[in-house]
């Protein structure tokens, strides 16, 4: 089943109001990470571009350890 962004934030605003937590997988998490390849200066080289990526990747498996890699997606 796909589902369009504003009707999920729909959803979710509908369930605060009603004072409920919306309930989900932990594992079904999506990270879109905007703008993370401005983390490193133009003039770098690949090296650093790789080391910002790995290095953003370890943070957010850090922070939410059930996270799978395939959900991470890069947006500039």
């Amino acid at each position: 089943m796909f589902f369009q962004l504003p009707e999920i934030l729909r959803a979710i605003s509908l369930k605060q109001i009603d004072n409920e937590m919306p309930c989900f997988d932990p594992k079904d998490v999506l990270f879109v990470t905007n703008k993370w390849d401005s983390l490193y200066s133009e003039d770098a080289d690949d090296d650093e571009e790789t080391r910002t990526w790995t290095t953003l990747l370890s943070n957010i498996k850090e922070l939410w350890p059930l996270v799978n890699e395939k959900h991470i997606f890069k947006m500039s």
